[in-house]
């Protein structure tokens, strides 16, 4: 069952992604990624992930963005994928992604300090 909750979850994701950037003409979300959907299993609802690009202000703003054409992406959905239910789609901003950049950049901080040190006769 898991394996299908992904499979599926998967499949909505780059639907989505394919209709938010060919469908929908509106230039406030360029550059907007889904980076993950966590579908229900009764598929009622979706939790939709995005990141935006660095420096892109008004976060939030964009994400209501999102919700405002979320009825006309479910029904583009509806039509590009066999299911029995498409999901009610909630969008969220992706703050893992956020998270483990944060975490790979310090790790590279902490590579170059110890690098430093080895150096050091």
């Amino acid at each position: 069952m898991v394996d299908r909750m992904s499979r599926v979850s998967e499949l909505i994701k780059r639907e989505i992604s394919m209709i938010v950037q060919t469908d929908i003409e509106d230039p406030k979300l360029f550059g907007v990624t889904i980076t993950r959907v966590e579908v229900t299993r009764d598929l009622g609802s979706a939790k939709v992930y995005v990141t935006l690009p660095e420096g892109t202000a008004d976060v939030s703003a964009r994400i209501k963005l999102l919700t405002t054409y979320a009825r006309f992406i479910r029904g583009e959905l509806a039509g590009k994928v066999v299911l029995k239910h498409v999901p009610r789609l909630s969008f969220r901003e992706d703050m893992l992604e956020a998270h483990s950049k944060s975490v790979d950049d310090l790790f590279d901080r902490i590579s170059k300090e110890r690098g430093g040190m080895e150096q050091t006769p």
